[in-house]
């Protein structure tokens, strides 16, 4: 069943079209508007157009990276302040989050409730 979300927006940014399928339509389906980006050149852009109250970022993309699209997240005062979770399959990045200004991080293959847990914690900041 789906939650009250008061509508803050969740954009999913993945170069995996499955991951950003399931994650996209778990989100939905608990009642978050997503915005859903393949592309990793385009996240930038779609963020600061839809400002987003929150980022679900993949690090390992083609293109530009996830590093360098939270470079450019972090350097443009739209989009400075928006929280930003990294998704990877690269354990060693967690020790990085707080580095990187990111709020959370989680590692894939990730359990659905933490994920959800992640987001409704995030949100409710």
């Amino acid at each position: 069943m789906a939650h009250s979300t008061s509508a803050k927006s969740i954009m999913v940014v993945d170069d995996d079209r499955a991951i950003l399928d399931m994650v996209s339509e778990l989100l939905d389906y608990e009642g978050y508007p997503v915005i859903a980006v393949l592309e990793s050149r385009d996240a930038v852009k779609c963020a600061n157009d839809r400002q987003p109250a929150l980022i679900l970022l993949d690090m390992m993309m083609p293109e530009m990276s996830g590093w360098q699209v939270l470079a450019a997240l972090r350097s443009n005062p739209t989009t400075l302040n928006i929280p930003v979770v990294l998704l990877s399959a690269r354990h060693d990045l967690s020790a990085l989050a707080d580095t990187l200004k990111v709020e959370s991080f989680l590692e894939k293959p990730f359990e659905i409730d933490d994920l959800l847990d992640v987001v409704r914690v995030r949100l409710a900041a």
